[in-house]
């Protein structure tokens, strides 16, 4: 199956060598190891930092070296399903146990579950986390073949 249609959230990896391949950038001629070291430092880094700004910051580099690549920023987009889908379903847990201010509560059967700003904010350092590493790794496979 291509990521086209109803598919388009998987990501195609006939499109991706297809760049690999024959897309000349700005970053076309940067080593492929020098983008594998890169690549090592940004998953240290989106380990040991905690603090939301930065990460956006690393997520908005990330999204930018895709776009001097010339990648198909919607593709890449739509691509985030998949990390998305995966984040939300072990984090979205998680979050109703922070300790922190209650944003919302629900009771069922004797069994209080709340929702708190420290756990929102969990979703979101473990969301951008995510989406930094498999936009890095796109542009990453992307360039590969240059």
């Amino acid at each position: 199956m291509t990521g086209t249609g109803s598919f388009s959230h998987i990501p195609d990896i006939a499109l991706i060598t297809w760049h690999a391949e024959k897309n000349r950038s700005v970053v076309a001629a940067v080593s492929p190891w020098t983008k594998i070291v890169v690549l090592v430092l940004l998953v240290l880094l989106v380990t040991v930092i905690t603090s939301f700004p930065a990460l956006l910051l690393l997520y908005l580099a990330a999204f930018g070296a895709c776009a001097l690549a010339r990648l198909q920023l919607e593709k890449i987009i739509l691509w985030y399903s998949l990390p998305v889908l995966f984040v939300l379903s072990l984090v979205g847990i998680l979050a109703w146990s922070e300790p922190g201010t209650a944003i919302f509560s629900f009771s069922v059967a004797g069994f209080t579950a709340t929702l708190t700003d420290a756990g929102l904010l969990l979703i979101g350092m473990l969301l951008v986390k995510a989406l930094i590493i498999v936009t890095y790794s796109m542009y990453r496979v992307k360039q590969q073949g240059n």
